[in-house]
């Protein structure tokens, strides 16, 4: 099956990353400090497994707080104990679903989602919607952020990097590029919750 692996940079075009890309000590600021230690992650087991790094602020992010609920929005992390939280696992689901929707499509779909070269990579999920990684060059840092709903045709970029995409979503901000509007308090509120 062919696919297209610069499907995603061409199909939206992303503008230059807005800056700055790590806002980290933002997002750090707002959720306050964690309940209980995040357990330890081993980043280099992770570029193997995964076959890439992941960007810098999720990897401090994670090392902070782990996996949970940032307001309404689920962030995956590598190993979590909860199977809906296990960075892995979402990439094997991912995989599964977007397989399952490529071949109910006709002609095939040609977007990659990893572990297919250019394909993106999950790293949480809210009410029916997906956010990805776009791995659009080689310096993982620089991966936009991307929106996909459950239908899997409707993809948004924000082009803001992951902790970039957080303290705006902390502040209410809409994520822009037509995204939908999502609001951190969803019965919530702003705060972390971590995986159970």
């Amino acid at each position: 099956m062919f696919i297209y692996r610069k499907y995603w940079t061409e199909m939206h075009q992303p503008a230059s990353m807005k800056r700055p890309l790590d806002c980290f000590e933002q997002v750090a600021a707002v959720l306050g400090e964690p309940g209980a230690p995040a357990p330890e992650v081993d980043w280099d087991e992770v570029r193997q497994q995964l076959g890439v790094a992941p960007p810098a602020d999720y990897r401090r992010f994670v090392d902070r707080f782990g996996a949970g609920w940032v307001g309404a929005l689920r962030v995956f992390a590598p190993r979590a104990s909860t199977p809906s939280f296990d960075l892995f696992r979402q990439v094997e689901r991912v995989t599964e679903l977007t397989t399952e929707f490529r071949g109910s499509t006709t002609p095939t779909f040609p977007g990659p989602y990893h572990p297919q070269e250019g394909g993106l990579i999950v790293w949480g999920e809210m009410d029916g919607l997906h956010f990805f990684w776009n791995p659009a060059g080689a310096d993982p840092d620089a991966w936009p952020v991307m929106i996909s709903d459950e239908s899997w045709l409707m993809t948004f970029t924000p082009d803001k990097s992951f902790t970039l995409f957080l303290a705006d979503y902390l502040a209410g901000k809409n994520a822009g590029s037509g995204a939908p509007l999502l609001s951190p308090d969803e019965g919530v509120g702003v705060r972390f919750v971590p995986a159970s």
